[in-house]
C-alpha cells in the first residue's frame, strides 16, 4: 500500500522528489531540467506518495499558494496519485492558514483537476494567452483555484 505524506525538502525526501520530477519531467516530457529545479523546492512545502521504498508521485505548494510540479510516474498513472498529491497539498495549505490555491495546468491535465473536486476551473487560456509555456508543447491552459474560509 502507498502512502502519501507531506515532507521537507531536504535528504533522502529531497532525492525522491527530484527522481520522481527528473523521470516524469526532463526524461518523458523532454522539458530542460533547469527549467523544472527552480530554486524554490528549499522553501515549498512537499507532497510524496511512497510504496516499498519506491517514490511514485509528488507535487508542492509554495508559500504563495500556488501549486505545481505535479508529478506521477509513468506506470502509476491512473491510480489516483496525482489527485492524493493535490488534495495533501491542499490540506497543508489549510494548516498553514492559506487564503487560497492555485495553479496552472497543461491542456491535457483538466480532466484530471477536475476529478480532484477541490479546485473549481476559473479560466482557459488556449495558445498563448498572457502566459509564457515552458516549452512548446507545455501550454498553460488552464487556471484552477479555491478559497478557504477560517
Amino acid at each position: 500500500m502507498h502512502s502519501v505524506k507531506i515532507v521537507a525538502f531536504e535528504g533522502q525526501q529531497a532525492s525522491d522528489i527530484l527522481q520522481v520530477r527528473h523521470a516524469v519531467f526532463t526524461e518523458e516530457q523532454g522539458i530542460d531540467a533547469e527549467l523544472d529545479f527552480d530554486g524554490q523546492d528549499q522553501a515549498a512545502i512537499h507532497a510524496l506518495a511512497i510504496q516499498g521504498g519506491r517514490a511514485l508521485a509528488t507535487g508542492r505548494i509554495l508559500n504563495d499558494g500556488h501549486i505545481g510540479r505535479i508529478a506521477v510516474r509513468k506506470d502509476c498513472r491512473q491510480l489516483g496519485l496525482g489527485a492524493e498529491v493535490v488534495m495533501s497539498l491542499v490540506d497543508a495549505a489549510r494548516q498553514q492558514h492559506y487564503g487560497r490555491v492555485y495553479l496552472g495546468s497543461q491542456k491535457y491535465a483538466v480532466a484530471f483537476l477536475s476529478k480532484t473536486g477541490v479546485l473549481g476551473i476559473r479560466r482557459v487560456l488556449y495558445g498563448g494567452g498572457n502566459r509564457t509555456p515552458v516549452h512548446g508543447n507545455a501550454l498553460i491552459a488552464v487556471t484552477t483555484a479555491c478559497s478557504f474560509t477560517h
